[in-house]
């Protein structure tokens, strides 16, 4: 049976390896959560750079962060997310939480 176009989109999104450069969780450290290949393409400073920004935004209140522009255009080839894909990740993560704060509060 053929996958469905999420399907298929998430699939590809699961063979790029989005992590952090220290691998640990970005809500953690505060670092750019992007594909292996992206991240071994920026040099030390450019991650920094990236990094440095998103936890300046994260400070902020602000879940996303744009970066900035020279390195955004140097990473944006190994970004090969949908729109779609993206907001279906995004709820559940929203999901996860909301059920995370219910049993809590129980």
């Amino acid at each position: 049976m053929a996958l469905k176009k999420s399907q298929r989109s998430l699939k590809s999104w699961t063979k790029q390896k989005w992590r952090t450069k220290s691998g640990k969780k970005s809500s953690v450290t505060g670092e750019r959560y992007l594909p292996e290949k992206a991240i071994k393409s920026l040099t030390p400073a450019e991650y920094a750079a990236t990094t440095r920004e998103k936890r300046k935004g994260t400070k902020q209140g602000k879940q996303f962060v744009k970066q900035p522009k020279k390195i955004a255009k140097k990473t944006r080839r190994y970004r090969r997310v949908t729109w779609y894909l993206l907001v279906i990740v995004l709820f559940v993560m929203m999901h996860n939480a909301i059920v995370n704060v219910q049993n809590v509060m129980k």
